[in-house]
């Protein structure tokens, strides 16, 4: 991997945190994982925006200086790192040393790492469960993606040991928010349901620009509360995420679903990135 540390590069094995680090004692930070491709980061205003509020929710000052260096320190990063062409691109912004009621400086880590060149249209289904251990919050912070990520942590570790490739978080009012690194769609008689922000899940940037860009091709997107069942009746799931786009799943438990339609909302997506 290659690192850029507060806008100075730096290799691997200087890096190093301090105990009074309030990003690592109280998970105090947030971070964006992105991907890079033909020489730029994908969807990368919708990135920013998503950053620019969490920093601003968690007092974390402003976020200008930083999201305008960002590009040409990402291009640095992939250029140097055997002049990728796809690749994973990792921001983490977190407080530094402090107690509890500090107000600590802000650092930020980029880092980078291959990602296998492929197209969000080549995903086989997933197999999916349901992750009993813990349940997402209903208040903005769950929105944002927070170093605190111990349920989807725990979630696809779940999965795993059961067998699947993923596993599906229950808000506190028991209904579906989310996959552990994914968002949620499913599709009924031709239609879209995907939870609203209010349900828990994280604002997704695949997520958006489904929301943003499906109906004028279309197909009719609403985002409402989902149960299991509404979950398990459907007639195609599919997950969204920034990495891998739209993956069908194949099933949840003993339930098949099919993947028509997800095979033609995974086209669209491609044809937005071009």
């Amino acid at each position: 991997m290659a690192y850029i540390l507060d806008g100075t590069y730096i290799s691997e094995d200087r890096l190093c945190i301090h105990p009074a680090n309030r990003g690592l004692r109280y998970g105090e930070g947030l971070f964006e994982t992105m991907r890079w491709r033909d020489d730029r980061v994908l969807f990368f205003s919708h990135h920013m925006e998503r950053l620019r509020k969490g920093m601003a929710f968690l007092d974390m000052g402003s976020s200008t200086d930083l999201i305008s260096s960002l590009p040409s320190q990402i291009k640095r990063l992939c250029t140097a790192y055997d002049h990728l062409t796809s690749a994973r691109v990792r921001l983490n912004v977190f407080r530094g040393e402090g107690n509890l009621y500090d107000t600590a400086p802000v650092h930020y880590l980029l880092e980078v790492a291959w990602e296998p060149e492929r197209s969000w249209q080549s995903f086989e289904g997933l197999s999916l469960g349901i992750y009993p251990g813990a349940q997402r919050g209903l208040g903005p912070l769950a929105n944002f993606k927070t170093n605190n990520y111990l349920a989807s942590v725990l979630g696809i570790r779940y999965a795993h040991a059961h067998g699947w490739d993923e596993a599906l978080l229950l808000n506190v009012a028991g209904r579906v928010s989310e996959s552990t690194i994914a968002n949620l769609f499913v599709i009924r008689e031709n239609i879209l349901y995907t939870p609203p922000l209010e349900e828990g899940c994280v604002a997704g940037v695949i997520r958006r620009q489904l929301l943003e860009c499906l109906p004028a091709r279309g197909l009719s997107v609403k985002e409402s509360a989902l149960s299991l069942e509404q979950v398990q009746q459907a007639d195609e799931v599919f997950l969204t995420n920034a990495l891998r786009g739209v993956r069908p799943v194949a099933r949840l438990g003993d339930i098949s679903y099919g993947s028509q339609l997800t095979g033609h909302i995974a086209a669209i997506l491609e044809e937005t990135t071009r």
